[in-house]
């Protein structure tokens, strides 16, 4: 706590000798010019100081400012000199007037200096953000082609092939380098790609957000495998299709286990059926 009011007052203290310092060199400037410029502008040069003042401490300090200035003028600029005396109704309107034009320039230029601290805030903050995101994506694209056991693949909106991690490598047999850029079709047997149903898995991941099946793929050496997809639409903040994000696992033993375990059972029925004939 007490650092913190520390640092508080050196703010404070730094922001004021600003604008005493900004003041004192432009009333100096104007001593030294008083014999070249009118004596009728006492203030001009002091406006300079205000925004000076005002863009690096805020309203306060230009306020602070202001009123500096105006005595400073009126003590060292206004006859009778050294004196805070103003005796004519002319520089009384001056003073008067100078103090709110140096009220409202303080106004002004504050707004705009909090304005561009508010979007310098807002352009680092998506910076970071921004930073951020990209270092979410990196580990999520190691993770995701690191991972051996699924294959993990991204298709863009017409569904072609951009991006294979190494599980898609070893359960398909494909290299990167040989799928990217194919249709995902090519991943699925003839029969299926007669029968349209690449095309149904799209139409409902674009319906639903995702299409979930079980189905044979084709393999590169023209193998086939069991395997369950899941396959997922990708979309931006708008809405908009930006491709999709497709997982497959193969479930070749387990299929296998099922199709034996079926056949075992159907002929299971088939025996029970022929001894009750028989009784």
């Amino acid at each position: 706590m007490a650092v913190y009011f520390g640092r508080k007052k050196n703010f404070l203290r730094g922001r004021y000798t600003v604008a005493i310092a900004t003041i004192c060199l432009t009333l100096l400037v104007k001593l030294l010019l008083a014999p070249l410029i009118d004596d009728e502008s006492p203030f001009l040069l002091f406006f300079f100081a205000i925004v000076v003042s005002t863009w690096y401490g805020g309203k306060s300090s230009g306020i602070f400012a202001t009123v500096l200035a105006a005595l400073c003028a009126d003590y060292f600029l206004i006859s009778p000199f050294h004196s805070f005396v103003v005796n004519t109704v002319g520089y009384a309107i001056k003073l008067s007037l100078f103090i709110f034009e140096g009220a409202a320039i303080t106004c002004v230029v504050a707004e705009l200096s909090n304005a561009k601290k508010q979007a310098e805030t807002r352009r680092i903050e998506a910076l970071r953000y921004q930073e951020n995101l990209q270092q979410s994506e990196e580990r999520f694209r190691l993770f995701v082609e690191s991972v051996s056991e699924y294959a993990i693949f991204m298709l863009n909106a017409d569904a072609h092939i951009v991006s294979w991690n190494v599980g898609a490598e070893h359960l398909f047999g494909y290299k990167e380098a040989e799928i990217l850029g194919k249709h995902f079709s090519s991943l699925f047997t003839p029969e299926d790609i007669s029968s349209g149903k690449p095309q149904q898995e799209i139409e409902q991941a674009i319906a639903l957000g995702r299409a979930e099946a079980q189905t044979w793929h084709l393999r590169s050496n023209g193998t086939w495998f069991w395997a369950g997809c899941v396959i997922t639409a990708l979309r931006d903040d708008n809405g908009c299709l930006r491709g999709f994000a497709k997982v497959i696992h193969d479930f070749t033993e387990h299929h296998q286990v099922e199709v034996v375990l079926q056949k075992a059972n159907e002929e299971l029925e088939l025996r029970v059926q022929s001894r009750t004939f028989e009784l």
